[in-house]
């Protein structure tokens, strides 16, 4: 069975990728929106500011980031 993205994790995906490439200055809520092929009412909705959709953004790599590192110790964890 196929799952799809739920409009949330796709605007994650989206946010995270033009944030870490491009920069929070050059990405507008409008290119957000049309790169994860949602509405910016749908944006609004979602997170209520530009702000908080980037604190989750930031949120998220870092978790990812430190999931990752976890790894790496533990594969060589002594």
């Amino acid at each position: 069975m196929t799952r799809y993205l739920t409009n949330r994790e796709r605007l994650m995906e989206t946010a995270g990728e033009l944030l870490y490439r491009d920069g929070l200055h050059a990405v507008s809520v409008d290119r957000l929106a049309d790169e994860a092929g949602l509405t910016k009412p749908t944006i609004y909705n979602l997170f209520g500011s530009k702000d908080a959709l980037v604190a989750e953004a930031l949120e998220r790599r870092a978790d990812q980031l430190r999931a990752g590192m976890e790894q790496r110790m533990a594969a060589h964890a002594e």
